[in-house]
């Protein structure tokens, strides 16, 4: 062989081993940029105390998503307590907890036993909400 053809067989060599490597780090980029399933938040409202005979202690309500909290049927969590509005509250999945916001009632929210700033505030685990006079534990 003259070294002109090794000089080209080994041009080809170093292509191939190039062309094999953009392969590979092209499968690797693309399966880390494929989504991941995110596992939803599910948690849990246990009522540790209602004015009502109908809302039993220890009653619990499974939480998910974004939730509205009220007497009405159309309220995810239906607390049937003549001190909770119809539509009270919502509850929905953050970071950092279960954000709840009060939706204009009329006997407030509290969590931890302190209404809420701006109508707002973080709920975390173990900790108390109050709705209106029915008062609910978080479990995650």
């Amino acid at each position: 062989m003259t070294g002109d053809v090794e000089l080209m067989l080994l041009r080809l060599a170093f292509l191939l081993v190039l062309f094999a490597f953009l392969i590979v780090a092209a499968a690797v980029l693309r399966a880390s940029l494929q989504p991941r399933p995110v596992r939803a938040k599910v948690a849990r409202l246990v009522v540790v105390a209602s004015s009502d005979a109908a809302l039993r202690t220890g009653h619990a309500f499974a939480v998910a998503g974004t939730m509205l909290i009220g007497r009405s049927g159309a309220a995810g969590i239906v607390l049937p307590d003549g001190s909770v509005s119809a539509i009270h509250a919502e509850i929905q999945a953050s970071p950092r907890g279960w954000l709840v916001r009060d939706l204009g009632s009329l006997n407030g929210t509290l969590i931890a036993g302190v209404a809420l700033e701006s109508r707002q505030g973080v709920l975390r685990d173990r900790e108390e909400l109050t709705v209106g006079s029915v008062r609910l534990r978080l479990e995650e």
